[in-house]
């Protein structure tokens, strides 16, 4: 091999040395953390004071992905991604159940709306027009309580990165969307992003806002044991503090604080964790986070 095939052969080893660097270092970046590595001398360890059965009210074939709201008729309305197993044919639907998750007020299917192959995740109140929001993965999509649909946008370059949560933002009129990794969102109800903060915990799912204006996101899927949690986020930073690990909450598809309580609701049934039925679980949130 003569010097010249020799120093060709040199750099271009050296070259593949570097790409081959690069491409680790951007596959270390883009790796999701594990919420166990935050900072936990603060995190504070809460039991439930109860649990509600959903086929207490009659609701046997439920399958929750989302919870949220209405401040006007003091409701909650859970979303049903509406299949049993990951074999079943969805039929997603959004429930309204009254404050004591005793009776079923309403049902809206939305099969037809949405499309049955959608993937019905997070849904939000949207107080200025009594409507319900809701994240698809790919778009939202605004549905009024006859079932009609108000809007309709995709996410865009952000659309593979897999809308989850979603919250309403009352003090901006606008819709904020924890993507199933990465990035924390901000959008119009136009479809226009407004922010994008990165974001990127490990099996980071729904979000909410307290009446204090924090960003509370549910972290998690460890369906037979206690590695479930909630974290507050910075809106504008993406900075996330761990506070609360969430005890007996196996299968976590939907959070909301109100009234100096968290309620989660669980799809245990879909997820076969170790309490295999839709159930949720109720908080009370009568301290400071962080307190020991």
């Amino acid at each position: 091999m003569t010097i010249k095939k020799k120093r060709l052969f040199g750099s271009m080893l050296l070259l593949c040395l570097m790409l081959i660097i690069i491409f680790l270092f951007i596959q270390e970046t883009n790796k999701p953390i594990l919420v166990e590595m935050l900072d936990n001398r603060k995190v504070y360890r809460m039991s439930p004071e109860k649990l509600i059965y959903f086929d207490d009210f009659e609701e046997t074939d439920f399958t929750c992905t989302g919870l949220t709201y209405d401040p006007y008729k003091k409701t909650f309305w859970i979303a049903d991604y509406g299949a049993l197993s990951k074999n079943a044919t969805p039929a997603p639907r959004l429930v309204e159940v009254n404050s004591s998750f005793s009776e079923v007020k309403s049902i809206i299917s939305i099969a037809n709306q949405v499309g049955e192959d959608a993937n019905v995740q997070g849904i939000a109140y949207d107080c200025s027009n009594a409507s319900i929001w809701i994240a698809t993965g790919s778009d939202l999509v605004n549905i009024s309580k006859n079932g009609d649909i108000l809007e309709r946008f995709g996410l865009g370059k952000y659309s593979r990165y897999k809308a989850n949560g979603i919250a309403y933002d009352a003090k901006t009129d606008t819709l904020w969307i924890l993507c199933f990794r990465k990035y924390l969102l901000n959008y119009d109800k136009m479809g226009n992003c407004l922010s994008a903060v990165k974001v990127n915990l490990q099996d980071q799912d729904h979000i909410c806002f307290t009446e204090d204006g924090d960003l509370l996101a549910s972290v998690g899927a460890d369906y037979y044991g206690e590695k479930n949690y909630v974290v507050k986020l910075d809106t504008n930073t993406g900075k996330v503090e761990l506070i609360y690990q969430v005890l007996d909450s196996f299968a976590v598809e939907g959070i909301y604080a109100i009234d100096k309580k968290l309620y989660i609701v669980n799809d245990g049934v879909y997820h076969n964790s170790k309490i295999k039925k839709s159930y949720l679980s109720l908080y009370h949130l009568d301290f400071p986070p962080n307190h020991k």
